[in-house]
């Protein structure tokens, strides 16, 4: 007599490692998860994590039911998405909204995304305030820039408004806005040896239409025009 199988059943036929189980790094830290590909009798496979494998308990032969089937293809989909993201954070920080864009891309759904980037917070690896922090420090140093530009290329990173306020004051009280100008006219005197005489008209419109883009003020940009023929 043959046994009952519910409709939607799966039966595990195959459980292979994917990779070499040995392979980590010389912290004792693995390189990158283990996994098992997972195949079913009804032809379907699954690219599982080891840990998902072990505390399911899965084996082959195992029947699998259809809520079964698709926890282990959620946990799959979580798991594949946060080890892209923690490749993807390598590089360098990102916002929450790089990191969701990103997965966008790769066809992640909103919810499976939502648990990845929750998942992340929970180990801090996602931190709008603190990404934002490092982001700012970083483009002052490297191209000297004022509040209107810094406050755009939050916005394009999609950082909430309060926090780039935060931000923002926190970085100016440190930082003498007129003096940050002047480096960032250094820098383009420096590249433009030709601009037109010194203390020209000419000059000094080319410099203000470039300090304007890199979002200083107009009364920052008047105080360093005044001055601007100290780097002559």
């Amino acid at each position: 007599m043959k046994s009952f199988r519910p409709a939607g059943d799966r039966v595990i036929v195959k459980l292979e490692h994917t990779g070499k189980a040995n392979a980590v790094k010389s912290s004792g830290m693995r390189k990158s998860p283990l996994w098992r590909i997972c195949s079913f009798d009804s032809g379907e496979s699954l690219k599982i994590p080891e840990e998902t494998v072990l505390r399911e308990a899965l084996f082959t032969g195992m029947h699998i039911s259809e809520s079964q089937f698709e926890k282990l293809k959620t946990d799959s989909e979580i798991a594949r998405g946060k080890e892209q993201l923690l490749n993807f954070l390598s590089y360098r920080s990102r916002s929450e909204t790089e990191l969701k864009q990103r997965l966008q891309r790769s066809g992640v759904n909103t919810e499976t995304s939502h648990a990845i980037i929750a998942d992340l917070k929970r180990l801090n690896l996602v931190d709008d305030e603190q990404f934002a922090k490092i982001f700012v420090h970083d483009l002052v140093q490297r191209k000297p820039s004022g509040e209107f530009l810094i406050r755009s290329e939050l916005q394009k990173k999609g950082i909430a408004a309060d926090i780039i306020d935060k931000v923002i004051d926190q970085e100016f009280n440190e930082v003498n806005q007129v003096e940050l100008a002047q480096k960032g006219m250094q820098q383009w005197l420096s590249r433009h040896p030709g601009s037109g005489p010194a203390g020209s008209v000419e000059r000094h419109k080319k410099i203000a239409k470039f300090l304007y883009q890199r979002g200083f003020t107009w009364s920052t940009i008047e105080q360093v025009i005044g001055d601007s023929n100290a780097f002559a």
